[in-house]
């Protein structure tokens, strides 16, 4: 394969030691150590200041529109498959067809974007020719190489992200690369970037990363923001606002954590009088009536909004 070739062939060691210790680690909430099976795929987000970037070949020369280039991000698309199967080469493992996408944007100090013509997005299509969709981890978990090269319209692309972490800042689980839940107090770690798009003209980016985190595409039918493999109301009820039999509280729906929004905590209440016979009573049930109390206590309304919802039942 292409990618156990290149290793072979001393590509990562091209990676010069650029360690840079790093004051501040930026995770978002959504950092997990194992993917769930529900989420077909993560973004990994990194980002820094462009240390050096050089041409692949020797002979190439870079674009005077490089010398405003200060900060480069990068993001990947990572299938999350379980059943990716990896293949022995030396001491690395390699998941084949587990890269789906590839953007790589360029900032100047006073970060406006830099355009240096590659494309918006490296992302084979169906019936492209594919050369590498992989990622390669090494067996001690200190590096990974997620990589793309595919054949669109007879021109050639390819994109690849080379992330080292002598602090063993990155894990694998199941295959897949993860970001540890405790990491160090001074995290130093380095990444570097190859791209090629029409230009045909392969350049190196070394930039030391201050900002990695992945974030979960999440599976969520009823768009509350909570996935569906954590919503406890997936169907969750809609409306800007809570309604009791056609009078409007006033009151925003307001979804917690599970999920569930007000007018979904309120229906329960309903099934709850239906199963138990008590349709035709007239009023509020009693479930209603402690419903804002339950709701207030748990901070999802203010005190105010517990009486605009107890006028309005």
């Amino acid at each position: 394969m292409l990618a156990a070739n290149l290793f072979n062939q001393g590509t990562f060691v091209m990676l010069k030691p650029l360690s840079v210790a790093v004051a501040a680690l930026s995770l978002s909430t959504s950092v997990f150590a194992q993917a769930p099976s529900e989420i077909p795929s993560i973004t990994l987000t990194t980002e820094g200041p462009v240390t050096s970037m050089r041409p692949h070949v020797a002979s190439q020369e870079l674009s005077p529109a490089h010398d405003r280039v200060a900060r480069i991000k990068v993001e990947i698309e990572l299938r999350t498959d379980r059943e990716l199967t990896p293949w022995q080469v030396d001491n690395y493992s390699q998941y084949d067809a587990s890269v789906l996408s590839y953007k790589a944007t360029f900032f100047d100090d006073a970060g406006d974007i830099v355009e240096l013509g590659y494309p918006e997005v490296f992302q084979a299509n169906i019936d492209d020719q594919v050369y590498a969709d992989e990622q390669v981890f090494e067996d001690d978990y200190t590096g990974a190489w997620m990589n793309s090269e595919y054949v669109q319209n007879d021109q050639y692309y390819s994109s690849r992200l080379i992330i080292n972490s002598p602090n063993e800042i990155l894990h694998f689980v199941d295959g897949n690369l993860r970001i540890k839940e405790v990491l160090p107090e001074q995290p130093s770690y380095y990444a570097s970037a190859l791209l090629n798009g029409e230009s045909n003209q392969f350049i190196w980016y070394y930039f030391s990363t201050d900002f990695l985190v992945y974030g979960a595409q999440l599976v969520d039918a009823d768009g509350d923001g909570i996935a569906d493999a954590d919503d406890q109301c997936p169907a969750t009820l809609e409306g800007d606002t809570v309604w009791f039999d056609g009078v409007n509280s006033g009151v925003t729906n307001h979804v917690d954590a599970n999920g569930c929004a007000i007018s979904d905590h309120y229906a329960s209440c309903e099934a709850e009088a239906q199963s138990g016979g008590l349709m035709g009573y007239s009023g509020p049930s009693y479930c209603e009536t402690q419903m804002g109390y339950q709701l207030y206590r748990a901070g999802l309304i203010d005190y105010t909004e517990l009486r605009m919802l107890r006028n309005a039942l």
